[in-house]
């Protein structure tokens, strides 16, 4: 068994000892022939949004990947998806069909932004999740993340929270219990801000770093601060389109580039590389995480800095942040 497999069985032996009320497991590649897929009968099943990664095991095309995400789908059981891919969606409502479950998408029309702040996002649900809610007024929730895409992952929450409470009394939340849940959520390594001026987002596919893009050009403009960026990425990942799109999306005021700790890692004359085809000025090679968080945040100053790729060069930055904290409180 990989690490993965390995890991999912031991979860599953412990699972099946301390008998929790609710599991929620996520694929660890694609859905169709990954481990956690042999549960045969999940309360629910969901789908967040899906753009090509994996693509040397899931397929070179948008329907491909949604083909295999949309195989976790079981029979007569419910499925609430992203519906902001047209292409995606389109396969995963056919696969519902074929498995005579009910599709619940989840797009724009399901909430709408009524403030954008420094520290997160204010919301008000829409359509059938506002409905559900619809005799204690409007459902607001207040997503502690700047990044616009996490409405719509708070919006696929609260979807499925009203499937499970559809078809499982013993699931229904309150309101209360609704918004205080999305309001206190945190997530490691999604424009994680993670000091003044100093945000971690793990994207490391063309479609994480478009969303990623708006993020971080939006938090920018609004602040009205240069933006600077610390890139890393393993082999295995589209890093020339993620450069590319980097480079279109933003005007960097400086980029830096860095090797991870890993077999699988990029070399930094490749990365650099790569950025110097849209990037006009210099891109700056560190070989370790530490080195080039230091240098990075010394250049960027009271501007704002941004690092991106791989969730491993999220970890390794965890890490040395840790580090220094430590050297400051001693």
């Amino acid at each position: 068994p990989s690490y993965f497999e390995f890991l999912f069985y031991m979860a599953m032996a412990l699972f099946a000892d301390e008998t929790p009320e609710l599991v929620i497991l996520e694929t660890g590649l694609g859905g169709r022939l990954d481990a956690t897929n042999v549960v045969e009968n999940p309360l629910a099943c969901v789908i967040t949004s899906i753009s090509l990664d994996h693509i040397m095991y899931l397929g070179d095309t948008i329907e491909a990947v949604a083909g295999e995400k949309a195989g976790i789908i079981k029979r007569q059981v419910p499925v609430i998806y992203d519906d902001t891919v047209p292409e995606a969606s389109e396969v995963i409502r056919e696969r519902a069909v074929q498995m005579a479950s009910k599709a619940y998408p989840v797009g724009k029309g399901d909430f709408s932004i009524l403030e954008t702040k420094d520290q997160g996002l204010s919301i008000k649900a829409e359509g059938e999740a506002a409905q559900a809610f619809a005799a204690a007024g409007p459902l607001v929730l207040e997503i502690p993340f700047e990044a616009p895409y996490q409405a719509e992952n708070a919006m696929l929450a609260v979807k499925t929270a009203v499937v499970l409470g559809q078809r499982e009394r013993g699931f229904r939340l309150t309101e209360a219990q609704i918004t205080e849940g999305i309001r206190t959520a945190r997530w490691a390594g999604r424009m994680e801000r993670a000091g003044e001026n100093l945000y971690l987002d793990g994207a490391h596919n063309p479609g994480g770093i478009k969303a990623f893009i708006q993020a971080a050009a939006s938090m920018a403009a609004r602040q009205k601060k240069k933006a600077y960026l610390l890139f890393g990425a393993v082999s295995d990942k589209d890093y020339r389109a993620m450069a590319r799109l980097l480079c279109e999306g933003i005007s960097w005021a400086g980029i830096g580039v860095v090797h991870i700790d890993s077999s699988r890692s990029m070399d930094t004359e490749v990365l650099a590389e790569a950025f110097s085809q849209a990037y006009k000025g210099p891109v700056r090679a560190f070989e370790t995480a530490g080195e080039a968080l230091r240098e990075m945040k010394k250049q960027a100053g009271d501007e704002l800095l941004f690092c991106a790729g791989s969730l491993y060069l999220i970890g390794e930055l965890k890490v040395q942040l840790k580090g220094m904290e430590r050297r400051e409180d001693t």
